[in-house]
């Protein structure tokens, strides 16, 4: 029982440690909320292969400082603001695109997707933004190229890139879209 209520002391000083470090700071979506975006893109190149010509999707943002923040899964990405209004937002993700496979000698595929968003912001309070998205791919190890091109797959070439002009602007209540900064999503229906 002893060891219980000091497991119990130890569980509850820990997260009274966590709370004074974060105060009353929502951490999935810091500093002060500036709403609702709705991001449209037209695609400007690719060496990728085929790629979606526009996309939309809706973001939050916040803002602490001159820091902000693109609220979109469990972990909001940030970006620097500088003294000219510029923004930049980096997103990277790993993923096994196709398993390696001993029985056929296949080495499989992981890729890396990384995507740079530069932005102009407009507005004190901010009223929109815009800019451009690059979407990048590349191997972190395996045959991707040979993998995909048996999947169906668009890359030919890799490393490749996408790239967006992007706007955005505060989301109206009926525009439904949804996705974020590493997603390109089509209009919700």
């Amino acid at each position: 029982m002893a060891r219980l209520v000091g497991k119990i002391a130890l569980v509850a000083l820990v997260a009274l440690e966590v709370a004074a470090c974060t105060g009353d700071r929502d951490l999935r979506e810091p500093g002060e909320k500036l709403g609702t975006f709705a991001v449209e893109g037209k695609l400007v190149s690719t060496t990728c292969g085929k790629a979606d010509t526009a996309f939309r999707y809706d973001v939050r943002l916040s803002r602490e400082g001159d820091t902000l923040y693109w609220v979109q899964g469990a972990q909001p990405i940030s970006g620097a603001i500088d003294k000219d209004a510029q923004v930049r937002f980096v997103a990277r993700a790993v993923s096994k695109v196709v398993a390696a496979d001993e029985v056929t000698g296949s080495p499989g595929c992981t890729m890396e997707r990384v995507d740079t968003l530069s932005a102009k912001l407009v507005g004190e309070p901010l009223r929109s933004f815009a800019g451009a998205v690059v979407y990048r791919f590349d191997v972190v190890s395996g045959d991707c190229v040979t993998e995909l091109a048996s999947q169906g797959g668009d890359y030919a070439t890799l490393p490749c890139t996408m790239t967006y002009e992007v706007a955005a602007s505060p989301k109206s209540p009926s525009s439904g879209t949804v996705g974020s900064v590493g997603t390109r999503t089509e209009r919700a229906e």
